[in-house]
């Protein structure tokens, strides 16, 4: 899906993802990386209550705040700031788990190239990737 998968979330199992896996575990989640993270669990989770506040009474989407919330604290956690991009990264991010987790008939026929042309969805991915990477370069 993105970087022909070699990415740890969709990479086939094997020596490379348990190197990744190990990666993960030592380094990114370990417990005193988490720990580390805690002003920014904070700094969000106030965020949030002041989202919530600010609605005075009218319906809101806790689904959508909740995936907002543990979306801004991956970022943060992952790039170090408060990306100025952060509303267009997250729903690209969520673009992306909606149509990873769609039927697409291309999945059942890979030999059939005609299907990615019929859906659209190898291409959506792409232009989606191509966004994603254009708000990444802009880092610091």
């Amino acid at each position: 899906m993105w970087y022909n998968y070699i990415d740890i979330a969709f990479s086939p199992y094997g020596e490379y993802w348990r190197q990744m896996r190990k990666i993960c575990i030592l380094e990114l989640l370990s417990a005193k990386n988490v720990r580390s993270f805690d002003y920014i669990r904070k700094d969000e989770a106030s965020r949030l209550v002041e989202s919530i506040r600010a609605s005075s009474g009218r319906p809101i989407n806790l689904t959508e705040k909740t995936f907002l919330f543990t979306s801004a604290i991956t970022c943060r956690a992952a790039f170090g700031q408060v990306l100025k991009d952060r509303e267009t990264l997250i729903s690209l991010l969520k673009e992306a788990v909606v149509l990873a987790g769609g039927f697409d008939m291309a999945d059942l026929f890979p030999s059939l190239k005609i299907l990615n042309v019929i859906n659209w969805n190898k291409y959506k991915l792409l232009k989606m990737r191509s966004k994603m990477d254009a708000i990444l370069d802009r880092l610091n």
